[in-house]
This record gives structure tokens, C-alpha cells and sequence, in this order.
């Protein structure tokens, strides 16, 4: 999947793309990827990461990046929690499916022809998975091309999507609709009891398939592969033009505004964290007083001791707290 999304190096020397044939780099910026833990600024909420992407990635003026937000957020239901937090194990903030869609709308910001998604419904409820795969089927028919890995789909969500393949040992084993699926089962052999769920019943039997049937039920689907599937490619390469300045890379931000965007999501971090913050001052000047104390009792007759461990201490606001026992030693020796 990280190869399809184009975020590990592309090894095939013939890629195409709508038809026609491309360079993978020259597609990059039409083509989305969302990882199976994607991870997001807790303390952020998902119209802020909208925004901040649509200012780093797209458009640049301020009514466009807020009215692309909104189409977003109203497109994948997000429009309820559109401002609370994330969250996370020590943050509460929005649901696994809200952030699982969340995820899916920032990589939407560059209005992508094709979105590849790694696990998309792990950990969610029936219903929360059922959500989101509305919203893929929504995008799908509004010309954005969806491809996501599935372990375990349930009935409803398999019958949503058009297209299904299977793979088994690295080996797809069959490539086609949900229909077809059974009546390939049946010519296969292994016909997909009733009342079954067939993605239950294809990924069942080749888990219980020794090697050499698994290898004989893969060169079953290879031949049908060859016979159907690969003139069909070559005729859509064949009628394929050649790609238009559409599809060329988006050109970066400058230094200036990432620096800008970056800061502004860090302060409203930290400010939001206020528990954490007095904390962190709080500790900064318990241990400062205590160095100080320490330094004073063992050199009472230099002055200027405490002042340059108390300096030594506010240079290290992020001190590793595990080694702290070690800082009175270290902070002598710099004073002496």
C-alpha cells in the first residue's frame, strides 16, 4: 500500500495513470494516502488541521482555504465536532470514526483523483465503520478513485464496493464485483454457502488451503487474469493520452508561512494544555530552589554560586527528569 500511495520508492519501470503512461513523481500530487495510525495534533481540533493544510498545500486565499474547509467538513459528516479536540489517551476529543475521517479530509485538501487508504476501519464500530465507507463510496462518485485494504468486512460494507481483490500469500487470487465473486467460487469449486457472508468465505478458504492448492486456486485466477483482465489494461493504456500540466507537483510554501502556521499551532497547543504548562514552571523552579539551596550549603562563602547554577537550571527547561539526580553533582562542578 505505501508503494500504491507512492510513499516508498515506485520499482516498476511501466506506470500508468488514467490511461495514459506516467512518471510516478509526476502523479504524486494527484494521489492521496492515509496510513492506518495517522497521526494528528491532539490539541487541535479537525477544522484547524483543514485549515492548516489548506494553507500549507492548496490555496492561499483566505475566503478560498475557509470555503474548502466547509465543503470538507459538511462532504465527511465532520460538521458536529468540527471544533473540539482530537484527542487522545490523556485528551478526550472526538471518536475513532470522526478521526478516521478527519484523517481522510486533510489529504483531501488537494482535491486528489485517487485516495489509497491503509486499514481504514480498524478499531471502529459496526457503525462508525459503516460511516465511513459511505463517505469513500460519496467521494468514489464524485470522481475521486478509493482503494483501502479490509481484513474482515461485513456483509453490508462488502456488497458497497464496486470493485474487490483478494490476495492470499502475496498472490491475488481474484480481482473483480461481489457478484462475480460468487459465481467464481462455485466454478472454483468452492461454492459460498448461503446466507454467508463471500469476503468471510473466500478469506476462510485460503487460510485452510495447503501451499500447493493455494498455489493451483492463484494460477486459476492468473489464467482468468490473463484472458480478461490484461487486454482490458492494455486497451485502456492504448486510448490513453498523455497527462496535461494538471498533473504536475504543487509547489511548496515558503519558509516564512510554514513558520508562521507551525508557531500559531504550537502556542494554541500550549495554551490549551494550561495544566501541563504551571506544571512544567512549577517543577522549572522547585528544582532551581533546590540547586540553589544545594550549592549554597556546600559553598556558603561564594556568592556567586547559586546564580550560575540558578542559570545553568533555566537553560534546561526540558531537563530528562529520569537523570535528575545527577543535576546538583553537574551543576556544582559548572559553578566551582
Amino acid at each position: 500500500m505505501p508503494v500504491l500511495g507512492l510513499q516508498l520508492p515506485f520499482a516498476s519501470r511501466r506506470s500508468s495513470f488514467e490511461g495514459a503512461v506516467v512518471e510516478p513523481v509526476d502523479v504524486r500530487s494527484k494521489i492521496a494516502y492515509v496510513m492506518q495510525d495517522y497521526a494528528m495534533p491532539p490539541l487541535s481540533t479537525p477544522r484547524e488541521l483543514l485549515h492548516m493544510s489548506a494553507v500549507l498545500r492548496r490555496a492561499r486565499d483566505p475566503a478560498a482555504v475557509t470555503q474548502q474547509v466547509r465543503e470538507l467538513l459538511e462532504a465527511l459528516r465532520l460538521q458536529k465536532c468540527a471544533d473540539t479536540l482530537v484527542g487522545s489517551s490523556l485528551v478526550r476529543g472526538i471518536s475513532g470514526g470522526e478521526k478516521k475521517r478527519t484523517s481522510v479530509a486533510v489529504e483531501l485538501i488537494t482535491r486528489p483523483r485517487m485516495i489509497f487508504l491503509d486499514e481504514p476501519l480498524s478499531g471502529l464500530d459496526s457503525y462508525a465503520a459503516w460511516t465511513v465507507v459511505q463517505v469513500l463510496r460519496e467521494l468514489a462518485e464524485h470522481g475521486c478513485a478509493v482503494l483501502c485494504t479490509m481484513h474482515q468486512p461485513s456483509s453490508d460494507i462488502f456488497e458497497t464496493f464496486q470493485e474487490i481483490i483478494c490476495l492470499a500469500e502475496g498472490r491475488v487470487v481474484y480481482f473483480g464485483t461481489a457478484t462475480e465473486l460468487i459465481s467464481y467460487m462455485e466454478q472454483a469449486g468452492r461454492p459460498v454457502p448461503t446466507h454467508l457472508n463471500p469476503a468471510d468465505h473466500i478469506l476462510f478458504q485460503v487460510q485452510i488451503m495447503s501451499m500447493e492448492d493455494l498455489r493451483q486456486f492463484a494460477q486459476s485466477w492468473a489464467a482468468v487474469e490473463n484472458s480478461s483482465i490484461l487486454p482490458r489494461i492494455q486497451q485502456v493504456r492504448a486510448a490513453g493520452t498523455a497527462p496535461g500540466s494538471a498533473l504536475q507537483p504543487l509547489k511548496r510554501k515558503s519558509f516564512g508561512t510554514q513558520l508562521a502556521v507551525l508557531v500559531r499551532r504550537e502556542f494554541k497547543a500550549t495554551m490549551r494544555d494550561r495544566t501541563n504548562l504551571v506544571a512544567r514552571f512549577a517543577v522549572n523552579a522547585i528544582m532551581g530552589l533546590f540547586v540553589c539551596l544545594h550549592v549554597c550549603r556546600d559553598r556558603p562563602k561564594e556568592q556567586h554560586a547559586p546564580r550560575y547554577a540558578v542559570a545553568f537550571w533555566c537553560n534546561l527547561p526540558d531537563y530528562d527528569w529520569d537523570d535528575a539526580w545527577q543535576l546538583p553533582a553537574t551543576a556544582v562542578a559548572v559553578s566551582v
